[in-house]
């Protein structure tokens, strides 16, 4: 299930959608462990909404693991 959070900057909204450990394991083709990993070990970021429960922002998730240039 998706978590869609809306903040307003400067008079607009903003949404921002963040997806779960399982749905970003299916949109990057990869086992969730992957996401659990890459999360643990500081290569994505990752919001913790419960100890077991973890959201990401795609967008940001993209960011982080483009090669450095």
């Amino acid at each position: 299930m998706r978590c869609i959070i809306k903040t307003s900057i400067n008079l607009g909204v903003k949404i921002m959608i963040y997806m779960t450990t399982l749905e970003l394991a299916e949109k990057l083709n990869v086992h969730r462990v992957t996401i659990m990993r890459m999360a643990k070990d500081g290569r994505i970021p990752y919001i913790r909404i419960s100890p077991t429960e973890f959201r990401y922002d795609f967008e940001k998730v993209m960011e982080a693991l483009q090669p450095a240039e």
